[in-house]
């Protein structure tokens, strides 16, 4: 992987099956997944099904990976794109990333729903140390092998169609080079 190019791709979402690993439902939490177009972006998009009342649920997809990311810095940033629909906008907390080692041991980066706009294709970034740790985190950033992407609710009851996460990926925060 070359730093100095700014930017890591780690997946572009056009395509449900990635090197022989597919997206899939994390839990019953997601249904529906499946491939979506659009004139900017490719995304990956399923639907949340209802909920309990008072309860904290995530609508994830998950899928198996292999990334080396060892020499990245915590001031470095994790970018993906996200897209609630305009009923959806007050319903969720946060569009998430996850990478780790597996569905219990990983790092995860929060994009407020406070910074998106409805309906619309958010660019959602984060830097790299400002993730949650969950289980162990990630024990070795060299041997990355699983990563999921999706959104956080709160007390949220309704079921909701057509989320979308569209490419994630990592840019470097170095902005000069000699």
């Amino acid at each position: 992987m070359n730093k100095l190019n700014n930017r890591y791709m780690l997946d572009e979402m056009k395509a449900l099956t990635v090197a022989g690993n597919t997206w899939a439902a994390v839990d019953d939490n997601c249904v529906n997944v499946g491939l979506t177009t659009s004139k900017l972006f490719d995304g990956i998009e399923f639907d949340k099904v209802a909920g309990a009342v008072s309860t904290t649920l995530y609508s994830l997809i998950a899928r198996s990976c292999v990334f080396d990311l060892r020499n990245w810095e915590p001031e470095d940033r994790i970018v993906w794109v996200a897209n609630a629909k305009a009923q959806d906008a007050g319903e969720f907390v946060a569009a998430v990333v996850r990478l780790g080692n597996d569905v219990s041991n990983y790092i995860e980066w929060r994009f407020p729903v406070a910074s998106m706009t409805a309906d619309r294709f958010n660019l959602c970034t984060a830097a790299l140390g400002n993730g949650y740790v969950t289980g162990t985190g990630i024990s070795d950033w060299t041997n990355i092998t699983w990563m999921a992407a999706g959104f956080l609710f709160t007390a949220e009851t309704d079921a909701l169609a057509d989320m979308i996460v569209g490419q994630i990926s990592l840019r470097s925060a170095l902005f000069n080079q000699s």
